[in-house]
């Protein structure tokens, strides 16, 4: 009797143990649903704060799509970086702004992205055009495009994060005499009776990687530009300066001999 005694009195002691130990796990889980939370409204804020400073003085009077906002916020809300903060903020003006301007799919490119992935992606748009596309000033990449801080394992890097398309031997085809090309808000006319037997190999931005060249301030590389205009000038082109104030197909444009200073 004494025996079976003493092994309640032990299992009644092992039970309260247990429902100790199990309330002490259910305090430090909410404690942690608590803190989880407060992180991610805090997050979501800080975009929502830089998607205010960004958005135009118009916007659309068309709703963002709900399966677009279920997953924006469903993956914003993960995001601290304050650097990071602002690209989703700038989507999420963007997009309030004018629905449908970015996909799904490239919300998840740039919920991989890594903080470097994103400085070496403002740098590769600083080197490319508008429409999405870095020209190829040499064969060997590394030589000539190194000097303005992108080596070509940066553009593995991109590619791999969904930034850039998959294939180096892309080329950029003009279909007319004349063309323009829009670097960083400098605008450049080229000209030439051969311009559409002269294409250039040219590494391309993905859809997502188009999307997201919207968001990058324009910060125009000068020295590159020289580089670039001296490029097309030896395959025969002729180039000249619109000003931003132009309309691309007016009659007015600025020329110059030498592309020293813009």
């Amino acid at each position: 009797a004494i025996k079976a005694k003493s092994s309640a009195l032990s299992e009644i002691a092992c039970n309260e143990l247990l429902e100790k130990a199990d309330a002490d796990i259910m305090e430090r889980a909410r404690l942690r649903l608590v803190s989880r939370e407060i992180e991610s409204q805090r997050n979501l804020e800080a975009i929502a704060e830089f998607a205010l400073i960004n958005l135009p003085e118009t916007v659309s009077e068309n709703p963002v799509d709900d399966d677009w906002r279920r997953h924006f916020f469903g993956t914003a809300e993960n995001i601290s970086d304050e650097s990071m903060q602002l690209l989703w903020g700038k989507v999420l003006a963007g997009e309030v702004s004018n629905p449908g301007s970015f996909s799904i799919r490239t919300l998840n490119v740039l919920r991989s992205i890594s903080k470097t992935e994103a400085e070496k992606f403002r740098l590769a748009c600083r080197l490319a055009f508008a429409s999405g596309f870095i020209v190829k000033l040499e064969c060997n990449f590394t030589k000539m495009h190194s000097k303005f801080g992108l080596i070509y394992n940066d553009l593995l890097a991109l590619r791999d994060a969904g930034l850039l398309h998959e294939h180096d031997k892309l080329q950029q085809p003009f279909t007319e005499e004349e063309d323009v090309l829009v670097n960083n808000g400098i605008i450049l006319k080229l000209s030439s009776k051969n311009l559409q037997n002269i294409p250039f190999e040219v590494f391309k931005f993905s859809s997502a990687g188009r999307e997201l060249q919207k968001l990058i301030e324009p910060d125009p590389l000068v020295p590159y530009l020289n580089i670039l205009v001296a490029h097309f000038r030896n395959n025969g082109i002729f180039v000249e300066r619109l000003t931003d104030t132009e309309i691309i197909d007016g009659v007015s444009v600025d020329s110059f001999t030498y592309f020293t200073e813009l």
